[in-house]
């Protein structure tokens, strides 16, 4: 019986082996999930104000092994599909990396104190800035340039200016507002703070309050749910459409405890 158990765990050793050596061979690919923070706001005020229409404000995030990696208050991740930022209105393919899970998690916690809920800056280092780096570091280039200096084209607009107090609202809104998150599998910074998100009603607000024990807490319903586009190459400008998903878990930020900021 021993004899039989040991070839069992031979085999099993066998097969995770020979899993990990599919990978390194083939490669995993990595995707950029982009999401319109102003929830077409930007498009409006720029469409009817400055004359040349800016998408969106973009949030995005890093998808590569079943999980979705993303800068708000620390580095985080969530399930592919489970974002407190609703559905992407694009996803695009970067490229494919040969690096390992563990090797990319151990890179999250290097830089993981360069980006906390303190140094976060909707206009000057945000999640635009992690996913290029995060980017960099797997596949060898960086995001689009359109959704990195995303700011910078707008605000160098004559009239960019009035877009100025929406990117404060909406930082103030990601620091400070929302849905308390229980933070998970953290490390890097030092503190973990939720992502919130931004209920429409008095009434969604209570019942996503009570529901956030049970993670995850379910993300405001939205009407007109279009699927996102998946690009194998890296678009001019972004498609767009409105959606929301769920909920997040945290990567990035030392200790294990959560606060409303």
């Amino acid at each position: 019986m021993c004899k039989s158990l040991l070839n069992h765990l031979i085999r099993l050793k066998s097969c995770k082996v020979s899993k990990n050596q599919r990978m390194e061979e083939e490669g995993e690919k990595v995707f950029l999930y982009i999401y319109d923070l102003s929830q077409g706001m930007a498009r409006e005020i720029t469409t009817n104000f400055l004359g040349n229409t800016i998408e969106g404000v973009w949030h995005s995030g890093i998808g590569l092994f079943g999980k979705e990696y993303f800068y708000g208050a620390g580095i985080q991740c969530v399930p592919i599909g489970r974002s407190p930022f609703g559905a992407p209105v694009e996803v695009l393919e970067l490229g494919i990396t040969h690096i390992p899970k563990d090797i990319f998690e151990e890179f999250l916690r290097e830089i993981g104190p360069r980006y906390t809920v303190a140094t976060y800056s909707l206009l000057n280092h945000n999640c635009n800035n992690f996913t290029d780096e995060a980017a960099q570091f797997l596949v060898g280039s960086g995001i689009p340039h359109h959704i990195l200096r995303q700011t910078d084209l707008a605000l160098n607009n004559p009239l960019g200016a009035l877009m100025l107090p929406m990117l404060q609202q909406l930082e103030t809104t990601l620091l400070h507002g929302g849905i308390l998150m229980t933070p998970r599998n953290s490390f890097g910074g030092s503190s973990v703070h939720p992502i919130p998100t931004t209920p429409r009603s008095t009434s969604e607000v209570s019942a996503t309050r009570e529901s956030v024990s049970t993670f995850p807490a379910p993300f405001p319903p939205s009407t007109n749910r279009v699927a996102p586009t998946i690009n194998s190459t890296t678009p001019t400008s972004p498609r767009r459409s409105d959606q929301n998903m769920t909920n997040n878990s945290d990567i990035g930020a030392g200790t294990e405890n959560s606060k409303e900021k």
